[in-house]
């Protein structure tokens, strides 16, 4: 490959930038192949800065062409992140993403700015609340926000995965969730989903949310921002044509450039049409939401890991990867623990050489769920190293394995703690917490049982399922947990319960919403 950066945005269809996979590219795309110069996290963070600083995101892919070979020689810099571990070398981060906000908020009237980076302020974050009472019945303990009731909206049928952030500067408090949401669409007398596809919404409590108001075929925003952001890939060859769904994001950035420049990064599941059939293992019950069942045999649908960026949490790039569909990398070959899918994608930032990627699959050789990981120093370029946690023992609330990874920072301040998503025998689903030393082998169980588990009412809202678990730590031993819950009826919707002792071993639903 030459030196010069190969910066492949797409709208350019020109011979000159030729991929190394012939293809008809989609607007969506932003970075692929790296040249020796784009080799770590900080040159990465550079490059995407210099190419949209001060430029309007509606027309970025008319200026890229005529930088897409300039060589650019880049010198060492520091990279801005969460740092949720709190490691204690700093040298190379600075570790409060609230920094970062607070940066964005002096820098809201600086020239060429995006004027909607700082984000949105909310002129009633009580508005569009599915239910308005602050003193809540028991069924609808810990409830937050359900599907779009307006007709047609591109989350009326189903709402998934939410990834749920919190941004403080010196003035208020700004929360951030992103998820994942199916339209409801009538064929006949039958009602169908559609594609899931990516939204946001926001508020300022994490409690009141506010939602966008279009419809599945909208690519608006209302004027808060909020509402659906990423579409599935209309490229045939791309990983992510039928799924676009949520895992993590992280928020970094170069301190050579203007604070204004952060770049959100997004990890997230895609998947196509590609399907794979396998005899259904003898240990599954008779229904999973992961799998489509036929007959004596599981329809497997093919999801691998994407990335995509965005300098408001609004307007997205993707980011190409190394593999043909873009996806970031390949599930395993055939035999591997792996093979079926890769899903949930979580990213620990622990300095900017060491980058973890949690996520999950389907062992056929064991029957369960299990957790892997892989490694990058730049974030774009991952080294998988296998399984490191898998079903628990017979009887027990995960024996079916585990899923949806999570990885904090121990409170204590030595090691890191998972929560997962458990998978019993028969299917139901609790959420379980595992602990390690380094974050990286020798995980085990923090206590025998669940430290949270469906509500108990059957008519709950959710009663029947729980699944993708997002922890957001608040102020002292205070935290939040965020979660898919879904009711008898096969309604999803998004609810919070709370730990207050720091020992995230129970969490209790809230009983009241007022704050």
């Amino acid at each position: 490959m030459e030196s010069s950066v190969h910066t492949r945005l797409l709208h350019v269809q020109v011979a000159e930038l030729k991929p190394k996979f012939s293809r008809s590219w989609g607007s969506h795309s932003l970075f692929s192949h790296r040249s020796p110069e784009c080799t770590t996290l900080g040159s990465w963070i550079l490059r995407f800065n210099k190419v949209f600083v001060g430029r309007d995101w509606t027309k970025f892919r008319h200026v890229i062409h005529r930088e897409a070979h300039a060589k650019v020689t880049f010198s060492p810099i520091r990279a801005l992140d969460s740092n949720p571990h709190d490691t204690t070398d700093c040298s190379d981060a600075l570790s409060h993403e609230s920094q970062h906000l607070e940066s964005v908020e002096s820098s809201k009237n600086t020239v060429g700015c995006h004027s909607e980076f700082a984000g949105p302020k909310l002129d009633d974050v009580t508005a569009r609340l599915d239910s308005s009472s602050s003193n809540l019945t028991t069924e609808m303990h810990g409830f937050v926000m359900g599907l779009n009731q307006e007709a047609g909206a591109w989350d009326s049928g189903s709402i998934h995965a939410p990834v749920v952030r919190r941004y403080l500067s010196d003035n208020e408090e700004r929360w951030m969730l992103w998820y994942s949401g199916k339209s409801q669409v009538l064929q006949g007398n039958a009602e169908n989903e559609s594609k899931e596809v990516m939204g946001l919404a926001i508020s300022s409590n994490g409690v009141h949310w506010k939602r966008g108001n279009g419809g599945s075929e909208s690519t608006e925003l209302i004027k808060d921002g909020v509402g659906k952001v990423l579409d599935c890939s209309e490229n045939w060859w791309a990983f992510d044509t039928e799924i676009t769904r949520p895992s993590d994001v992280l928020v970094m950035s170069s301190l050579k450039t203007r604070t204004a420049a952060g770049v959100y990064w997004m990890y997230y599941t895609g998947g196509c049409s590609e399907e794979i059939e396998i005899p259904k293992p003898k240990s599954l019950p008779m229904y999973l939401p992961d799998f489509k069942y036929l007959d004596s045999k599981l329809v497997v649908f093919r999801t691998r890991p994407g990335l995509t960026m965005s300098h408001d949490g609004r307007n997205w790039a993707r980011i190409e990867g190394d593999h043909y569909s873009g996806s970031l990398f390949d599930v395993g070959g055939e035999g591997e623990w792996d093979f079926l899918f890769i899903a949930d994608p979580h990213v620990v930032y622990v300095n900017t050489d060491d980058l973890r990627l949690y996520y999950h699959s389907f062992d056929l050789t064991t029957g369960c769920f299990s957790v892997g990981y892989a490694r990058s120093r730049d974030a774009m370029k991952w080294i998988k190293f296998g399984k490191i946690l898998g079903g628990g023992p017979p009887g027990s609330f995960d024996e079916l394995g585990v899923k949806s990874p999570q990885v904090v920072a121990h409170p204590s301040g030595k090691g890191f703690l998972m929560i997962y998503e458990g998978v019993a025998s028969d299917g139901r689903t609790c959420f379980g917490l595992a602990q390690s030393k380094d974050g990286l082998s020798d995980w085990e169980r923090c206590s025998d049982g669940p430290i949270f588990s469906v509500a108990k009412e059957s008519n709950a809202w959710d009663s029947k399922e729980i699944h993708s678990p997002c922890l957001v730590h608040m102020d002292g031993n205070e935290w939040r947990l965020y979660y898919q819950g879904v009711s008898g009826t096969g309604k999803s919707s998004f609810g919070m319960a709370l730990c207050t002792d720091g020992k995230l071993l129970k969490f209790k639903r809230c009983h009241g919403l007022h704050l």
